[in-house]
């Protein structure tokens, strides 16, 4: 059984050319996000990493729960950001023992059977885009014998008014596919040409 959560991690990425997905777009927040054939959006309430919530779009194919595209709106109006830079301090946290616990308290939510197995990171997951992927597996022996995979990748963008965007990935393969990464550098382009 495999099990992709969203983390309330830190990600942000730069922006590079990306193609279009598709002609009509997604608008969430002002922002309009390129469709994708056979992909349904939906308005969730995410875990904000804190313990609060916050209001993502949340991008995946019809009728599946894996995989899965979400953009927040985390700050707006913030200052100009180096968003590489951003990113690697935000991947070091995340590497870190407080991103482990952050992750750690997803599974325990869940089960407080819970306990990781392994944890790592991948810094440069999208070529040309400042992100990283976090991989990790749990055991949850209250839940099910087999172990639960977690793969994150977390990148960030900034619009032209300030608002920093988290833009996240979550699957249930450690491997990005090609239309993977066109869908999130697409969302990316999107909100730092708006």
């Amino acid at each position: 059984m495999r099990i992709i959560l969203a983390a309330g991690f830190l990600l942000v990425g730069v922006c590079g050319a990306a193609p279009a997905l598709a002609q009509s777009p997604w608008t969430f927040e002002g922002v309009a996000f390129p469709e994708q054939a056979g992909w349904c959006p939906k308005t969730a309430q995410q875990d904000d990493g804190s313990g609060g919530k916050v209001s993502a779009l949340e991008v995946r194919p019809c009728g599946k729960a894996l995989p899965f595209l979400s953009v927040t709106l985390g700050v707006r109006g913030a200052a100009p950001q180096n968003i590489a830079s951003f990113t690697a301090k935000a991947a070091d946290i995340s590497a870190g023992p407080d991103g482990m616990t952050t992750v750690d308290n997803l599974f325990k939510a869940k089960s407080p059977s819970c306990a990781r197995l392994t944890y790592s990171m991948d810094r440069n997951p999208v070529s040309g885009l400042a992100a990283f992927l976090v991989h990790a597996t749990y055991s949850c022996p209250a839940l099910s014998a087999d172990a639960y995979q977690f793969n994150n990748l977390t990148t960030y963008a900034q619009q032209r008014n300030g608002n920093l965007w988290v833009v996240a990935y979550d699957q249930d393969s450690p491997t990005l596919t090609e239309m993977d990464k066109a869908m999130i550098r697409s969302a990316v382009a999107a909100i730092a040409t708006n």
